[in-house]
């Protein structure tokens, strides 16, 4: 008995010994420590909590992918384009501008992300053709990223915005797709179309009777808002035609964009109004127009023809109505009777009544008449002076049929 209390008296002299002993140790180096003398258990706790929050392969979870994914859609994009990032739905916006704006509409299906995002695109301004078309663009990207079972949510939106932000003629799609079709083909002209979506450019080239005209419609940024600008690239037609051309076109967008010139500006799409305008009433028609008056070609059958000089009755005049006259021939019409309430376009199609510019008679009947009583009066007088030097009755009677006869000559010229 007094050897067993001797010994442990020893092991606990022995013990408190060797605790005083000890040297001191910070907190941070103990758990350290400790940490690595638990390593092996901490890590086969955090395996068993990855397995339970994955499938039985060992990948992460449906739902985990899913809650990641929206995270990095919250830290990556700015929150006024996030309408929606929850699990059932995800809703962002996609905008270049006022009109070319979309909502990206995502659902995840039951087995993502092995199988595609659901992708649904809605917008109150992009035509329906150019939303369907963007939705397969983005079901083909939302595929790729599936075949290697990665997010898709910023993959896809990244895509479509892409194509947003470049593709300048978007607003127009429907607009290019109809000229494609209403011009692959013509009686009497070629027209070819060509596009560039990144400068927002249409090209429209028109072959008409030995005639090459080309313009370039370009859009805005602002369109539908804004018109298209337009300008002739090439022509062999007159320079004077070209003004016309310029002129023209670009006042049939403006009258579309603003009805009335003190009001503010209204959406309307004008490259179909314009481009039409351009192909069918200018460079469609005017190479194989013809006088109203004497049914001849105004342009040469050869346009290399067009820069030879014309001399002045013979050259091009265009009038209010948009058809083209001799210069000569217009006169004649517009110098002789009868006037009524003012000359109209013989075109029997058209009836407008003529105005021009360098012709008074045309919008003032009064001064018309007036001119035509001078004539005829200067031509009667004269006939009558004549017939008094002569004073015989006989040369009274012939010059009376002399003088009727110019008349109905004049009349008839």
């Amino acid at each position: 008995m007094p050897f067993a209390t001797s010994v442990l008296g020893w092991v606990a002299f022995t013990n408190w010994l060797a605790c005083h002993n000890t040297p001191y140790m910070n907190p941070a180096e103990q758990w350290r420590r400790k940490a690595a003398a638990l390593g092996p258990q901490l890590n086969k706790n955090r395996a068993c909590a990855n397995m339970a929050s994955s499938d039985g392969a060992g990948r992460p979870s449906r739902a985990s992918v899913i809650s990641e994914e929206l995270q990095s859609v919250r830290d990556t994009l700015p929150a006024a384009k996030i309408k929606a990032a929850v699990p059932g739905l995800v809703q962002l916006e996609i905008s270049r501008s006022a009109h070319a704006r979309l909502i990206l509409q995502a659902h995840f299906p039951s087995d993502y992300p092995s199988a595609p995002l659901s992708v649904f695109l809605k917008s109150g301004t992009l035509p329906v053709s150019a939303l369907k078309r963007l939705e397969q663009f983005g079901d083909e990207a939302a595929g790729e990223r599936a075949l290697d079972a990665l997010p898709s949510v910023l993959y896809v939106h990244e895509r479509l915005s892409r194509v947003v932000q470049r593709n300048l003629l978007l607003m127009a799609f429907d607009e290019v797709r109809t000229i494609r079709t209403r011009y692959a083909s013509m009686p009497h002209c070629t027209v070819s179309i060509e596009t560039r979506d990144a400068r927002g450019e249409v090209h429209v080239r028109v072959e008409c009777a030995n005639y090459t005209t080309a313009g370039k419609f370009t859009l805005p940024k602002e369109y539908p808002v804004a018109e298209c600008e337009f300008v002739v690239e090439e022509s062999d037609i007159p320079p004077s035609l070209i003004t016309i051309f310029n002129a023209m076109t670009r006042e049939t967008g403006r009258k579309l964009i603003k009805p009335e010139p003190n009001e503010p500006p209204v959406v309307a799409h004008t490259l179909l109004p314009m481009v039409k305008f351009f192909v069918e009433e200018l460079a469609g028609r005017y190479p194989i127009e013809k006088c109203q008056m004497c049914a001849r070609r105004m342009l040469p059958e050869v346009a290399s023809d067009v820069s030879i000089p014309r001399p002045k009755p013979a050259r091009i005049v265009r009038v209010y109505c948009s058809h083209l006259f001799h210069a000569g021939c217009l006169q004649k019409y517009l110098e002789t009777p009868p006037f009524g309430q003012g000359k109209r376009c013989p075109n029997a199609g058209c009836g407008k009544r003529i105005y021009h510019q360098k012709f008074k008679t045309a919008a003032d009947v009064g001064l018309a008449e007036r001119r035509w009583a001078h004539k005829v009066g200067c031509i009667f007088f004269g006939y009558c002076a004549y017939v008094e030097c002569v004073g015989t009755e006989s040369d009274f009677i012939n010059g009376l049929v002399h003088f009727f006869s110019l008349f109905f000559f004049a009349a008839s010229t």
